[in-house]
């Protein structure tokens, strides 16, 4: 059987990405006669009818992104795999007085709505200035109650107040946040070579984060190849960007839960 004919159709499929760090201790089962990248294990099912949106310039500031969420499951005896809808997600980006601000929308099943504004440097490393953010899982979780957080960085020093108190924590590295890393477009390689922090709202922030370069992958529906990058670290999920030419971000995967890109406007 082929490789990526197995990788569609098996419960490796999944279980890969999340183990992309060892990928070595799998070449004895996977010979390396396939063109599909790690990256891209997680929407396999979704693939041979993919189009990427037709957008022939480079990502602006000025710009609205819409993505699918898509999970990956399997049928019965763990096989036939699929990549059912979630939800969806919207990330707006602007850039005011010097600086780029991010609105996110979230609507995801078993999650909930995240609503969230982000503020970051204009320095092409996504560096984060102040944020809000507000989570409601009462579609899903009518016993809960929305969640708030306000945060902001002055020097080392990272305050956040909201539903759960106040915190202080001091993180001298840099710190963004994964919508800010989605809009950097090509400039995500100034994220590689040292380690960074997360703002992850609403899970919190996760510090000793690092970024490499993974390669490139052909894109689907398309004649032209992405750059990839893998984000592994501190209470995350190893984490796929995969980049086009302009860079776009056309695809996040993370294992179950992935985002592919919809809609450029």
């Amino acid at each position: 059987m082929q490789r990526r004919k197995f990788m569609k159709t098996s419960v490796a499929a999944g279980l890969l990405p999340g183990l992309a760090v060892w990928r070595n201790s799998f070449a004895a089962f996977f010979p390396d006669t396939d063109d599909l990248h790690l990256a891209l294990y997680p929407v396999s099912a979704l693939l041979d009818d993919y189009q990427p949106p037709s957008v022939n310039k480079p990502i602006v500031r000025a710009s609205k992104l819409t993505y699918d969420i898509v999970g990956w499951q399997t049928g019965k005896g763990r096989r036939d795999v699929t990549c059912p809808s979630l939800g969806t997600l919207t990330l707006n980006q602007a850039t005011d007085s010097g600086r780029i601000k991010y609105r996110v929308e979230r609507q995801q099943k078993s999650f909930g709505k995240l609503t969230a504004s982000f503020t970051c440097a204009n320095d092409g490393r996504g560096t984060l200035l102040e944020w809000k953010a507000e989570h409601d899982p009462s579609e899903q979780y009518p016993a809960k109650s929305p969640w708030t957080e306000n945060g902001k960085r002055t020097g080392d020093t990272v305050e956040l107040s909201g539903t759960t108190g106040r915190h202080v924590q001091n993180i001298p590295s840099l710190v963004t946040c994964p919508w800010a890393m989605m809009g950097l477009g090509n400039n995500l390689s100034n994220l590689t070579g040292g380690e960074f922090a997360m703002v992850d709202a609403p899970s919190g922030i996760r510090t000793q984060q690092r970024l490499q370069r993974n390669g490139e992958t052909p894109i689907p529906g398309s004649d032209t190849k992405a750059a990839c990058y893998l984000q592994t670290g501190q209470a995350v999920m190893p984490t796929h960007y995969v980049i086009d030419e302009h860079g776009y971000p056309l695809f996040v995967t993370a294992f179950l839960v992935s985002f592919v890109l919809k809609d450029i406007s």
